[in-house]
């Protein structure tokens, strides 16, 4: 049974024996631990970008050990997978960076823990070596703790087992987030009268009728997109998660790419072709 240990964020290794040693980062050569529990930002590939308090992230597979070169396509397999599925469940991961990142939060020797980041979205795209790449935004999570703690079993194949806990501990937590325009939303939701473009279903609550606004671009980098009513559908919350994670997209005929069938568009709608265009080529690739 491993002891329960409060690590400080910042905390320095001299290697990646001791990230591992520490629970930090369980694996010693690749950059998405187990699970997808944590991961480690040490220069393996050209296509990362580290802002500090976000990072775009590349997924593993289809690099050249010796070059650092992208060779072949990625899958979303493996880490790329957990990542991916930490992102839809709302699973924090642990991250740490090497001396040999490119990223000028980079440590001048050995490794850091930077402590936890939400997995905000992640998506297929062509890399700057001309192959499919996973990549994942990951956003830090601020005002928490300056410590994590890592309780767990761990057995010879160093296999972790959560302990969990009748009395979770409360914390408040501040995020940094793009400030979306209401009056937007509201305008849309009225134009449909809160009934999804994809599907056509109008949920009732006791509140009132409930649909959601889904950018097709999205607001955040790397995207960019715009906070206005030609880069936005009504839709109910099924038909955005399935947008926002590839499921489906939205063609240039306005037809639904896993149906075939023809999305509702109001005439006042006037939907950006060039947005249209950004999702749905990456939806693709």
């Amino acid at each position: 049974m491993a002891l329960i240990k409060s690590i400080a964020i910042g905390t320095s290794y001299a290697s990646r024996r001791e990230l591992h040693d520490a629970g930090i980062h369980r694996g010693l050569m690749r950059g998405i631990a187990p699970k997808g529990e944590s991961i480690v930002l040490s220069g393996g590939y050209v296509d990362d970008q580290d802002f500090g308090d976000e990072i775009i992230y590349t997924g593993e597979g289809g690099r050249d050990a010796s070059s650092g070169r992208q060779v072949g396509h990625q899958t979303l397999t493996g880490g790329n997978l957990y990542l991916a599925q930490n992102c839809q469940n709302g699973v924090l991961v642990r991250v740490s960076r090497g001396h040999k990142s490119e990223s000028s939060f980079r440590p001048e020797s050995g490794y850091r823990y930077d402590g936890e980041y939400r997995v905000e979205e992640f998506w297929k795209e062509l890399g700057v070596d001309g192959f499919n790449i996973w990549r994942f935004r990951l956003v830090a999570v601020a005002g928490r703790s300056n410590v994590f703690s890592s309780a767990a079993a761990v057995d010879s194949d160093l296999h972790l087992t959560p302990l969990g806990s009748n009395q979770p501990d409360r914390t408040e937590s501040l995020v940094s987030r793009v400030i979306r325009n209401s009056a937007v939303s509201e305008q849309l939701k009225s134009m449909y009268d809160f009934t999804c473009q994809r599907c056509g279903i109008r949920i009732e609550t006791p509140a009132g009728p409930y649909a959601e606004c889904c950018h097709i671009r999205g607001l955040g980098r790397p995207h960019n997109g715009p906070d206005v009513i030609g880069n936005v559908l009504c839709l109910c919350p099924n038909c955005h998660v399935g947008f926002d994670y590839g499921a489906w997209s939205v063609g240039p005929d306005l037809k639904d790419t896993s149906t075939g069938k023809q999305l509702l568009v109001s005439s006042k709608h006037a939907l950006d072709a060039e947005h249209i265009r950004y999702h749905y080529a990456k939806s693709r690739q």
